[in-house]
């Protein structure tokens, strides 16, 4: 089961269920779980209704998260999300080939995403219930252009090469892949330390909703232009890496313009399942570095499962379906790191990150005493 983050009892009011004009004057003011579940019985063919009941959800779930200490059972996602997204894509069927904004044909296509992924995992003739659905609205919605039913990002680029498992001798790859290769033994010596120190300081990520069961928590090093001072002053090898790969850290050649990205570090309990999901978008690759990976770690892309190398990064196209099972019994650590996609033909060059790296290196001074000097 897709379970979310504390128990949530029903509570329909003493008059039954709602009017859906109860429901859009809820939407009107951030609902409560209860109240999205209770208009869940309410019969309407208005896609705009339903899509920003999809939207409040995630954003109680994303709060729920964040306000909590920990990741327990919020609620089944089979028994609401799943709902609204079913309701979301008969609303645009009964639109047809009506024009909808872009951002309306988003929600329907995350709908479908939805919908597609659950019905593959939700019985044994699961993946032709998934296929029948995915050459349906293929059919019926213009917008739909999915080529493959692994491969349902909401906003895919289709003139990007569309690879499950990425090849890491690949000529674009290649430089980062040897780079951070070497650097393993680094990265754990900074963890080891790190974790001898600090028993706290690894968050829940916010797509907590994709944790079937466990947890899943991160420690960001790099946003989009941006180290995090703090937490570099504890990883200043680490942080030092990402400076040297330009197809993560890197600037466009004559633009100031910052990319988006993220580097943490990635910790994931045993026992640990992250149900199957695919990312937003194909405009990224994901590099993934052991730092400690036990045995009993799979990951699943596509329709190929792979463990980790203990010596070896991997990289995969996330806007593909994919999954991960813990079964071992030890902590996973992992830098995760966002590889823009090579397609993008972004010419990048390494970006200019001494001052804040020496920043970074005060703070682990001032802490710890002298760190060597790399940048």
């Amino acid at each position: 089961e897709m379970l979310f983050v504390v128990a949530i009892v029903l509570a329909v009011g003493a008059c039954g269920a709602p009017s859906e004009r109860t429901c859009l004057k809820y939407v009107d003011s951030d609902p409560t779980i209860e109240q999205i579940r209770a208009c869940l019985s309410v019969d309407s063919m208005n896609l705009e209704l339903w899509s920003t009941l999809a939207e409040s959800l995630f954003k109680v779930a994303e709060k729920l998260s964040k306000d909590g200490d920990g990741f327990e059972p919020m609620f089944d996602v089979d028994e609401i999300l799943v709902p609204i997204s079913e309701k979301i894509y008969h609303a645009a069927k009964a639109l047809g080939e009506t024009d909808l904004d872009e951002d309306q044909q988003g929600e329907v296509l995350q709908a479908l995403n939805t919908l597609i992924v659950h019905k593959r995992h939700a019985s044994s003739d699961g993946p032709e219930v998934a296929a029948q659905l995915f050459y349906e609205a293929k059919r019926l919605l213009p917008y739909v252009t999915w080529t493959d039913t692994m491969h349902i990002a909401c906003d895919l680029n289709p003139t990007f090469r569309a690879i499950p498992w990425w090849n890491l001798e690949d000529q674009y790859l290649k430089g980062a892949v040897t780079l951070a290769n070497a650097a393993i033994p680094d990265l754990q010596t900074e963890l080891s330390e790190y974790l001898q120190e600090q028993q706290e300081g690894f968050r829940l990520l916010d797509d907590q909703f994709i944790v079937g069961k466990g947890s899943w928590t991160e420690k960001i090093l790099w946003e989009s232009g941006q180290f995090d001072n703090e937490a570099c002053s504890y990883f200043i090898r680490t942080c030092e890496l990402v400076a040297k790969l330009p197809i993560v850290s890197g600037r466009q050649a004559g633009s100031a313009r910052r990319l988006d990205g993220l580097v943490s570090i990635l910790k994931m309990t045993p026992g640990t399942h992250l149900v199957p999901h695919t990312g937003a978008h194909n405009r990224r690759l994901l590099m993934h570095v052991p730092i400690r990976v036990p045995k009993g770690v799979v990951f699943r892309v596509a329709n190929e499962t792979r463990a980790y190398d203990s010596k070896s990064a991997m990289v995969f196209d996330d806007s593909f379906e994919h999954e991960v099972w813990h079964n071992g019994d030890t902590d996973r650590y992992i830098l995760y790191l966002t590889v823009h996609h090579p397609d993008m033909k972004l010419n990048l060059k390494r970006g200019n990150y001494q001052h804040q790296l020496k920043r970074a290196r005060r703070l682990r001074e001032e802490r710890d005493g002298p760190v060597h000097e790399e940048l």
